[in-house]
């Protein structure tokens, strides 16, 4: 037996191996047995330090954890729900080496059950074929918090699942066979519900990490990235809107917080921009953030699909997807009544040819729409219509050619707080 725990004598490293399991108290390391545990730790066995803390965890299978987790300075475990399909999932490659998490990022996976260092994949519901962008995000919301502060990330993704997708074969009318399951909350035809699991996976994470952390985590978002399988299901916006607000609605009754900040990434334009239906799709995930206070939306990010498959994300995209959804985090918890009225902090004003494009930052406040106007040489300003009153961008084509300028205002329920004209550039 000791031959088969050398590898693993090193505690502090983040290894993984097997060693028999045996319930009769037969395997021993040093010496000391190895019992079976009735707790909530998710292991079989454990070993502990001097301290009393887990230093190596066996779960049932066999498989060995050295060092799962470190509470020692751990003062609030702050978890976040990752969910979705294949963008959250991760499907990012090569990601070897690529992304060293931060020792106070854990998981608490779907397929393991246990509090352990979170790993590149993540252990989300199916099986990633490469890294996601929550990996980054955690990273990069722990570079905001103090020392005592951990991550605790509840994978729950899986690729190719939808509200209209379903086990069952034949699919009833409107809905696709995927062996995933749905995410459609209250639907009982399919066998696998992702919305279900996701909840009892969360709540688990709750118990397990109090027990390995001696503080109860806290649930602090959901970070929801999805929409291209309904989109290839061709659902429309109405209907696409109605099965996500049943989610955010029933997630936030279920962990009993009306706040829950939920940050919705926003599918690759490399692909949506071609695929015809997913028009609709984006006009519902954008509307979410009128739709629902506290919910904020991404953009995706055009150029950084994978090479051959631009439905997903390359090492790129998700870079900088989790450094854009840390920012959308942060507008999601402003995103409320409670928050100043503020206009756009930044604005920007470009011309080609006859159009003049007008995009915008999304101000730390509850918005219900914007408002777009131009002036000439310091003329009266000039209203503009344009069709997404959620989207941060709209076109003018209506301006003169020379000294204009435009402003964009915040409008919430009728009130308005202008930004600062800018001028035109371009030509």
């Amino acid at each position: 037996m000791a031959t088969d725990f050398e590898l693993f004598q090193r505690i502090g490293k983040d290894v993984k191996g097997r060693l028999p399991v045996a319930t009769d108290g037969s395997v021993t390391v040093a010496g000391t047995p190895l019992k079976p545990l009735a707790n909530a730790t998710g292991y079989a066995y454990t070993i502990t330090d001097e301290a009393g803390r887990i230093a190596l965890g066996v779960t049932d299978d066999g498989r060995v954890h050295s060092q799962p987790t470190d509470s020692s300075g751990v003062t609030e475990v702050h978890a976040f729900i990752l969910a979705g399909q294949s963008n959250m999932s991760g499907r990012a490659r090569p990601f070897t080496g690529r992304d060293t998490p931060d020792r106070r990022v854990f998981q608490y996976g779907a397929t393991h059950r246990i509090i352990e260092r979170a790993s590149v994949p993540l252990d989300m519901h199916d099986t990633p074929a490469g890294m996601s962008y929550a990996t980054v995000f955690a990273r990069e919301y722990l570079a905001t918090q103090p020392e005592g502060v951990a991550v605790l990330l509840i994978p729950t993704a899986h690729g190719g699942t939808g509200f209209t997708t379903t086990t069952e074969n034949p699919p009833p009318a409107g809905m696709v066979t995927h062996a995933g399951g749905t995410w459609q909350v209250g639907y009982t035809g399919s066998a696998v519900n992702l919305y279900d699991l996701m909840l009892a996976q969360t709540a688990e994470a709750i118990t397990a990490g109090t027990s390995a952390f001696g503080v109860t985590p806290v649930v602090k978002g959901l970070l929801w990235h999805q929409g291209e399988a309904d989109a290839m299901n061709s659902v429309a916006e109405a209907t696409y809107s109605g099965y996500l607000d049943a989610l955010i609605d029933g997630t936030r009754a279920a962990l009993g917080n009306s706040r829950l900040p939920v940050v919705i990434g926003g599918m690759s334009p490399d692909w949506s921009d071609t695929y015809a239906t997913a028009g609709p799709i984006i006009n519902a995930l954008t509307a979410m953030v009128v739709v629902n206070a506290n919910v904020a939306y991404h953009k995706g990010i055009p150029g950084t699909g994978r090479v051959g498959d631009e439905i997903h994300y390359g090492l790129d995209g998700i870079d900088r997807l989790g450094r854009d959804a840390l920012r959308a985090y942060y507008a999601a918890i402003a995103n409320h009544s409670d928050y100043t009225l503020e206009p756009p902090p930044t604005a920007t004003a470009t011309r080609v040819g006859s159009t003049i494009t007008v995009s915008w930052e999304r101000p730390m406040c509850r918005v219900s729409h914007y408002d777009v106007q131009w002036r000439a040489n310091g003329g009266a300003w000039t209203e503009i219509a344009f069709p997404s009153t959620h989207r941060r961008e709209a076109t003018i084509t209506t301006a003169p050619t020379t000294g204009v300028e435009v402003r964009v205002g915040t409008d919430l329920l009728g009130t308005v707080a202008w930004g600062r004209p800018v001028t035109v550039i371009g030509g």
